[in-house]
């Protein structure tokens, strides 16, 4: 949104009613803002506070066996980017691609 033209601009993003999906929807908006607008894990949250998410899970079908709040997520997050681990500029698309697969995740 460095664009002039779009400093004024309202951007609007729905997701529906499902709990999950508006989990989901609160991880990408607040993860958006961490990682290109610099803000803190709190910060980009804070228009969620006193949302109702269920615990974040990611999109494997599994049982989970533990409650990660949208907010656990994202100063995982903020540590990650702090400490390079994660990395646009490095980041290996043919490689991710081959461990999101299920049957790689085995080994």
């Amino acid at each position: 949104m460095t664009d002039p033209k779009l400093s004024k601009k309202i951007i609007y993003f729905f997701c529906g009613a499902e709990g999950t999906k508006r989990a989901n929807a609160a991880m990408l908006i607040c993860s958006w803002q961490i990682l290109y607008m610099g803000r803190t894990p709190d910060e980009a949250y804070e228009e969620f506070r006193g949302a109702i998410f269920p615990p974040f899970h990611d999109a494997s079908p599994c049982v989970c066996t533990y409650k990660l709040s949208v907010l656990d997520c994202l100063r995982g997050l903020a540590k990650a980017k702090m400490y390079n681990f994660f990395n646009f500029e490095k980041f290996d698309v043919q490689e991710y691609e081959y461990f999101e697969q299920v049957s790689q995740g085995e080994e």
